[in-house]
């Protein structure tokens, strides 16, 4: 077998945010010195076995060749990070790198596999229209090419059942969706509070992943907004509460598409929060939209201050863990144990 550089080893674990005991726990290594074994491995003063390097590979989410290598990778290009108000750590931050270079991966298999298949044509809507373009005229373009219809996203009965019809309109424009928001396993979720969506623009196999930890009714919200970025040709790591330009633009699209201005205006704003939680809540259920996303354009449009903003975002998160927290004592269900959903 030939030899493993030890520096590769170290690379692979730091760059999986695992600590020297979480690692030897997770590669299986036994034993009160199962640490030192580890640490001895990384050093180059004792020979990992074959069983060790495979399982290395599957706990670091890299493959086996990768500790191979003559020195540890370069850091490969990551999509533009957008994101200004995230919460995130170095684990988290790991599994979102692993997310999006399996993405990648997947996009190039798809683009090699239409490509000999001569079934392909490059994309007539990824990089067609240029940033400076306002909301309005992007949103227009959209409605143009996709053929969707807000009338028949909120006649379907539930939120998720809504979202899969705006899928399978962007997925007729040769887009592929991707519903993940972990690598494979229920433990290691990425919160939506990490990211919320990625755009990974393409002439052939354009990708959008939409982090199915956040809640149904949001998903559709983000599937425009990634499309946004996917039509001013940008790649992207979308989060909540960006300050980014064209973050607030491409919200501002998926807002024109889903929550039409006199929408909002029908609302019967008070300044009570428990009255504004409930008119808020029944318009989620009305709409098929997250309730985050009706309070974000509220304050986009001035219709309500700033702290209140903050007050009710604060209280619908509230909400959705005390719910994560009920759904998780009862047992999983088909969104937990389904773990990747590919268009």
């Amino acid at each position: 077998m030939p030899a493993v550089n030890p520096e590769n080893l170290r690379w692979a674990r730091e760059t999986a945010a695992l600590t020297i005991e979480q690692a030897a726990h997770k590669i299986g290594i036994q034993g009160e010195s199962a640490t030192t074994r580890l640490r001895e491995m990384e050093s180059g003063e004792r020979t990992p076995t074959r069983s060790n390097l495979n399982n290395m590979a599957r706990a670091y989410h890299r493959p086996v060749l990768a500790l191979y290598v003559e020195r540890p990778p370069l850091k490969g290009e990551r999509a533009h990070d957008l994101r200004t108000n995230r919460l995130s750590t170095n684990t988290s931050e790991a599994g979102l790198d692993v997310l999006i270079r399996t993405a990648l991966v997947r996009q190039a298999i798809l683009r090699e596999a239409l490509q000999d298949a001569d079934e392909f044509s490059a994309s007539p809507i990824v990089g067609s229209i240029d940033g400076r373009f306002d909301a309005d005229y992007i949103s227009d373009k959209i409605l143009r090419v996709s053929d969707f219809q807000l009338s028949v996203f909120r006649s379907r009965r539930l939120a998720s059942e809504a979202f899969a019809y705006a899928r399978d309109c962007i997925e007729r424009l040769g887009i592929f969706v991707l519903l993940i928001g972990d690598l494979g396993h229920h433990t290691s979720k990425l919160s939506d509070r990490v990211f919320r969506g990625v755009s990974l623009p393409d002439s052939i196999a354009p990708l959008i992943i939409i982090n199915d930890n956040d809640a149904k009714s949001a998903w559709a919200f983000t599937l425009f907004h990634e499309l946004t970025h996917l039509i001013i040709g940008e790649s992207a790591i979308s989060g909540y509460g960006s300050l980014n330009a064209n973050e607030k633009l491409c919200d501002d699209v998926a807002g024109r598409l889903l929550l039409p201005k006199s929408d909002l205006a029908s609302l019967n704003l008070t300044n009570d929060i428990e009255q504004l939680v409930d008119e808020i809540g029944m318009a989620s259920n009305r709409w098929k939209i997250s309730r985050t996303m009706i309070a974000y354009n509220l304050r986009r449009a001035q219709q309500v201050s700033s702290g209140t903003y903050e007050q009710l975002v604060d209280r619908f998160e509230m909400e959705r863990t005390d719910a994560r927290r009920n759904l998780a004592a009862g047992g999983g269900d088909y969104y937990t144990t389904r773990t990747h959903r590919l268009g």
